[in-house]
């Protein structure tokens, strides 16, 4: 692992304890914009004179050395050392943590784009402590995006503004996540009941479900009711019997026998139902020159028919034989089909969380960290904002824009909102203020699909209104259903 560590000056313990004391209280520190929503740090007791390994609920791995740790009033270590460590993966994550994400250069303002978030504090019983000489924290990062293009930030609490620190490692792809997404497409059923399907012959369809009953066959034909019943599969039912074996896992059957889906969509055509074999003997082996099945491996095959000089050709998936569908009633597959995607759906859930990547570095501060890039916003025009709510003009404290994607937010005040407000309506940024009480006031996001936007970038500083509406928000499920990000 390449060490990538933070540079601070290394001072007596005497020194630094009276310069805290001096500065504690000027010290910068997040302050949450709705109490009690922002995430709370996990708490790690460890042994100070041992290496410890923590592994957080989300995948992160911290290594912390035996003796990373000394007091800062430079008495002795007592008991143990609690560790608290918390992740943000999005901008509503920092956002409620009350933690900004401006990168002032060269004057400018810039705005994170993020790829995850932590800060990390320790304490022995009451006492603060920081890092011994030459020791640092291996941090190996479990970030939910991809990529390379993120840089290590510092924020610094004397000043409360991010410092660059240095390039990270390359990230490295999760593994884990890569093959349990294989094995959940496994396990996705396929469904029976899909507008996708389609059986190619109603008569060889009706011949299975009377078990080749002759008779039966004959005296229900044109019956109404047996026909719904074999509709009531909802999949397509052509009048097309065409000839030859399909080869379907280990036996062979006419493919009027199987159930099959589309893969490219093509309807047949209504000619399609008048093609009759056309045989022609080939390398002694008798073949249909008007129907060809051509396998294409893993139960696929591409048809190609022919007809009066007309041609066609689609691409389909033998699904299962007719005898096995018919096995079942068709709510009976449904059922099996729900009680099977609630389990993909539970399993889903669990891949979601795991890391997309793991970004790993080294520190020797604590505090809060951040990997995060330069949000561009070449796409972005100012405007000057207007903020109704039941048509009454109103601004409730700082107004928030939040990424489309949920990677960053800026925070504005009042007196900021002519000079900076930028938008940019195609990617629907959420336009929101809240308050102590709970209350958000939002822009919905569907009322972007009356924007005339052409005209408005074509516009020196528009003036646009923003009509708000207000909920009271119980809980962070809540304002991410409200703002559109669940």
């Amino acid at each position: 692992m390449k060490k990538k560590l933070l540079s601070i000056s290394v001072v007596a313990v005497a020194s630094v304890f009276l310069w805290s004391c001096q500065r504690e209280a000027k010290l910068w520190k997040p302050t949450p914009p709705i109490p009690g929503l922002e995430i709370v740090p996990q708490e790690y007791s460890i042994n100070p004179t041992a290496d410890t390994l923590l592994v957080t609920p989300g995948g992160t791995t911290l290594f912390i050395p035996a003796n990373c740790f000394v007091r800062v009033d430079g008495k002795e270590m007592e008991g143990e050392i609690t560790v608290t460590y918390r992740e943000f993966h999005d901008a509503i994550d920092i956002m409620l943590a009350g933690i900004h994400m401006d990168f002032y250069s060269m004057g400018e303002r810039r705005i994170f784009t993020t790829a995850g978030m932590f800060e990390i504090d320790a304490h022995n019983g009451d006492n603060k402590v920081t890092f011994a000489e030459d020791k640092e924290i291996d941090i190996r990062f479990a970030s939910q995006y991809q990529g390379d293009d993120y840089s290590f930030f510092y924020l610094n609490p004397e000043t409360g503004a991010w410092e660059w620190v240095d390039l990270p490692e390359p990230a490295e792809v999760n593994v884990e996540k890569v093959e349990a997404l294989k094995e959940l497409q496994k396990k996705i059923p396929k469904n029976y009941l899909g507008p996708d399907h389609f059986v190619l012959d109603y008569m060889s369809f009706l011949d299975i479900y009377f078990n080749n009953n002759w008779r039966a066959i004959n005296d229900n034909k044109e019956s109404k009711a047996i026909r719904q019943k074999l509709e009531a599969y909802n999949a397509r039912i052509y009048n097309i019997n065409l000839s030859g074996d399909i080869k379907f896992l280990n036996g062979y059957y006419k493919p009027a026998e199987l159930l099959w889906k589309h893969l490219d969509n093509k309807p047949f055509p209504k000619w399609a139902e008048k093609i009759v074999p056309k045989w022609e003997k080939v390398n002694d082996k008798w073949v249909d020159k008007n129907c060809k099945f051509k396998p294409l491996g893993y139960n696929l095959y591409e048809l190609t028919l022919e007809h009066d000089g007309k041609v066609f050709t689609k691409r389909m998936e033998a699904v299962l034989p007719l005898k096995n569908l018919l096995k079942l009633k068709p709510e009976q597959w449904q059922a099996q089909y729900d009680e099977a995607i609630e389990l993909v759906l539970e399993e889903q859930a669990r891949v979601d969380v795991m890391a997309e990547t793991f970004r790993v570095f080294s520190i020797n501060q604590l505090g809060i960290f951040n990997f995060d890039g330069l949000m561009k916003m070449k796409d972005w025009f100012r405007v000057v904002p207007t903020f109704t709510l039941a048509e009454e003009e109103f601004v409730q404290g700082d107004v928030m824009i939040i990424f489309g994607d949920n990677s960053g937010y800026a925070k504005l005040g009042q007196n900021e909102l002519e000079s900076w407000f930028r938008i940019n309506p195609e990617t629907k940024p959420r336009i929101l203020m809240v308050n102590s009480s709970r209350e958000l006031f939002y822009y919905p996001i569907q009322n972007y699909s009356n924007w005339d936007t052409k005209t408005l970038r074509a516009t020196q500083l528009p003036e646009v209104t923003f009509e708000m509406e207000r909920k009271i928000v119980e809980s962070v499920d809540e304002l991410r259903t409200y703002l559109g990000f669940k």
